[in-house]
């Protein structure tokens, strides 16, 4: 096994950290706080087919970030949250478990490129592995590039609200990005039709999304969400108008994700667009987005 040394610190081998720390409980009784959704999409690299370039010995190794100080500057965030400390570490080990075997075929300038990304925001892996691979989409999507600019200035934004004192979770969204039925209304519609919209639909697939509630042609969209207990949620009077589907939404687990997606709109003020709360739960099977005086209800087959 290959030995390296991290930034500053002692010599650690080349699957980069076994972590034990006491004050955290160590790396087995950390909680990943992406789920099953989240950081474990490995990237489709052994996929494409890359040129061979003679690089020196140093360019074609990934990256040395000192994650155990990124993660504790993420979780002093909330007070310094033990579980958000090694939800943090947790996927930080997985994105460098991605990107490590395939690091020397990825394009130089792409390396090159998402490393000073994921050094603006202290050392990350995580935005590390996003950044590349949005930059390997954008080989057959070019629009695609523009999140990268948006990635970068909101970067600060994203991370305080992703580990909030609400334990909310990171800014890469809970799982949405499929495509909903909408199946139901509850409360009061002011305007709307709701029984126009029941059937129909609303998509979101990573930087596009159409529907019946929004659109965004890869035009700068980026989604975060914050992460809720079932009683803080509906203790919060900004969802009071959720109240009446608690049972419903509260049947597959204790914690509901709070997503907010916007839509630049690619420099044209007439195009910016938010959609906000749209809520999921534990099962990710059903959601719900308020809308005038109720909700609606959608769902994913």
């Amino acid at each position: 096994m290959v030995s390296c040394r991290r930034l500053g610190g002692e010599p650690v081998h080349s699957d980069w950290i076994a972590r034990n720390d006491s004050r955290y409980g160590g790396v087995n009784g950390s909680q990943n706080l992406m789920g099953e959704h989240g950081l474990n999409r490995a990237l489709s690299f052994s996929s494409l087919v890359f040129a061979c370039f003679v690089l020196p010995a140093q360019a074609q190794t990934i990256p040395r970030y000192n994650v155990e100080s990124y993660c504790q500057q993420v979780a002093d965030v909330s007070g310094g949250s033990a579980m958000i400390f090694n939800g943090c570490m947790d996927m930080e080990q997985q994105a460098y478990n991605v990107l490590k075997p395939v690091w020397a075929q990825l394009p130089r300038n792409s390396r090159n490129y998402c490393d000073e990304v994921a050094r603006v925001s202290g050392g990350s892996y995580s935005i590390l592995q996003g950044c590349i691979e949005m930059e390997t989409d954008a080989a057959s999507s070019p629009r695609i590039l523009r999140l990268l600019i948006m990635a970068m200035k909101t970067v600060p934004t994203i991370f305080s609200a992703a580990f909030g004192a609400l334990q909310s979770t990171p800014a890469q969204a809970d799982f949405i990005d499929t495509r909903w039925s909408v199946v139901g209304f509850t409360g009061e519609a002011w305007f709307i039709n709701p029984q126009s919209i029941i059937g129909q639909s609303q998509t979101f697939n990573r930087g596009y999304a159409e529907g019946v509630f929004y659109n965004c042609d890869y035009a700068g969209q980026s989604s975060t969400y914050t992460r809720y207990d079932n009683d803080a949620f509906f203790a919060n009077p900004e969802f009071e108008l959720f109240l009446p589907l608690r049972d419903e939404m509260t049947l597959s687990g204790d914690t509901l994700f709070v997503h907010r997606i916007t839509c630049e709109g690619d420099g044209n003020p007439a195009k910016r667009r938010v959609m906000y709360p749209f809520v999921t739960n534990e099962a990710r099977k059903s959601a719900w987005y308020l809308f005038e005086g109720g909700v609606f209800a959608l769902f994913y087959p």
